[in-house]
C-alpha cells in the first residue's frame, strides 16, 4: 500500500499492533513522524520492544496507556532522538527531571493522570516540571474521578518552577488543585491558557 504513494510522512494510530495497517506502516519506520497508541496491557511489552528499533522522523509520541515500566526513558531516546512532543500516562513524577535531560528539545509535553491513587501534590508535580525549560506547551488532564482533597497539617513549602518558554497551558482537574499549581509557576510569554474544572 504505502510502496505506490510517494513518501509522505507517516502518522500511526494504533489501538492495537497486529492490526494490518499499522504493520504495513512499520515497515517505513524511517517515515513515522508521529506515533499515538492506546493499548491494551499485554501488547505493552510487544511495543517496548518495537520501539528498540529507531524512527529517525517521530517527533511526536502519545502514550495512552501506562507503560513506563517497560519503556525505560533510554529506550525513547535512543529510537526517538529528535522527539519534540510527548504525551504520558500516569507518568511517575521521579522521572520526569530524566525525562527533561533525555529531550533536551522537548517543546510540548502532556501529563495524563489517569489512574494513580492518593494525592499528588502540586509540588511533586513541579519539581518534575522545573527541568522543562524549552516548553512551549504544556497539558495536565486528570481523571474526573480522583479525589482533589489536600492533605491536612503544615503546607508545604513554596517550590517554583520557570517555564520561560511556555505559551500555552491547559489544565483538567480540580480548582483548588490550579489554584495551587498556578501560584508554583512563572510563565513570562504565556498567551494561551484552557481550563477545564471539575464540580
Amino acid at each position: 500500500m504505502f510502496g505506490v504513494w510517494p513518501p509522505f510522512p507517516i502518522e500511526v494510530f494504533a489501538t492495537y499492533l497486529e492490526d494490518a495497517s499499522v504493520m504495513a506502516a512499520l515497515e517505513h519506520r524511517d517515515r513515522i513522524c508521529e506515533f499515538v497508541f492506546n493499548l491494551t496491557f499485554s501488547e505493552h511489552e510487544r511495543f517496548a520492544t518495537l520501539m528498540q528499533d529507531p524512527f529517525p522522523a517521530m517527533t511526536s509520541l502519545h502514550i495512552l496507556s501506562r507503560i513506563e515500566s517497560v519503556l525505560p526513558i533510554t529506550v525513547l531516546r535512543r529510537s526517538a532522538p529528535h522527539l519534540q512532543s510527548l504525551t504520558l500516562t500516569d507518568v511517575p513524577f521521579q522521572t520526569l527531571h530524566r525525562i527533561s535531560l533525555t529531550f533536551n528539545d522537548l517543546s510540548e509535553l502532556c501529563l495524563r493522570i489517569m489512574t494513580r491513587p492518593g494525592y499528588v501534590s502540586p509540588e511533586a508535580l513541579i519539581t518534575g516540571l522545573s527541568a522543562f525549560t524549552k516548553l512551549t506547551h504544556l497539558t495536565i488532564q486528570f481523571g474526573s474521578h480522583m479525589a482533589f482533597n489536600r492533605p491536612t497539617g503544615r503546607p508545604s513549602s513554596l517550590t517554583r518552577a520557570i517555564l520561560p518558554a511556555l505559551t500555552a497551558f491547559q489544565f483538567e482537574g480540580a480548582r483548588n488543585y490550579l489554584d495551587d499549581l498556578l501560584a508554583r509557576i512563572d510563565a513570562p510569554q504565556l498567551e494561551t491558557l484552557r481550563i477545564e474544572i471539575f464540580h
